[in-house]
């Protein structure tokens, strides 16, 4: 399993978010954690540039559904960008797909 980490880089219409490596369920408080200082910013925009994830377990997935809805408290948007086959399979699968809009790269997510 490959190392998680999250990079963030704010544009000027919010945050760009880089997940890399396996989101397993032992990195669920890394992704409350690197989200917390953008929530209490009122970021508007979090897009996930999920190109370089490779796995994504139940309890990360949960944080996602956390994170998006502290977003939408305040009327911010949570966008996905660049999901390799098998991570666009999960959320299709768990009908995540529905609930988060799904684009091709970050850069057409952050900018419509």
């Amino acid at each position: 399993m490959s190392a998680f980490t999250i990079d963030t880089e704010t544009r000027d219409k919010g945050v760009i978010a880089h997940l890399k490596g396996d989101a397993n369920n032992q990195h669920a408080t890394d992704i409350r954690e690197a989200f917390s200082p953008v929530l209490q910013e009122r970021v508007l925009r979090i897009v996930l540039d999920l190109s370089e994830l490779e796995f994504i377990a139940s309890i990360a997935l949960g944080e996602l559904i956390s994170l998006r809805h502290d977003l939408q408290t305040y009327g911010g948007q949570l966008r996905l960008a660049g999901a390799n086959p098998h991570v666009e399979d999960v959320f299709k699968k768990t009908r995540l797909a529905e609930l988060f809009p799904m684009f091709k790269d970050p850069d057409e997510a952050i900018s419509i």
